[in-house]
């Protein structure tokens, strides 16, 4: 154990643990916004939300699943949206 720790390189040691140090701060720097709670607006997300609206509301008030929705593109068929595979009976 003893010739184990002789051999230890502390000049090396430090280098490593100071560019782990660095790593460390330039990442805290880097994702603060989100460690204060902050999101990222991701618009792919935004969209979905507001194009599956009709079929959610439709789910909430009736007992029929829709096949097409008419807020996206003139049309548009609800597979892409996650459409409800279970039979609803």
């Amino acid at each position: 154990m003893k010739r184990l720790i002789e051999s230890i390189n502390y000049k090396s040691l430090g280098v490593h643990l100071g560019v782990l140090l660095g790593f460390v701060l330039l990442s805290l720097s880097i994702f603060y916004p989100i460690l204060q709670g902050k999101e990222l607006l991701q618009s792919d997300i935004q969209q979905y939300r507001g194009m599956s609206r009709q079929l959610q509301e439709s789910r909430e008030t009736s007992n029929e699943e829709l096949y097409w929705i008419d807020n996206a593109f003139g049309g548009m068929p609800t597979y892409q949206l996650g459409p409800n595979t279970r039979t609803i009976s």
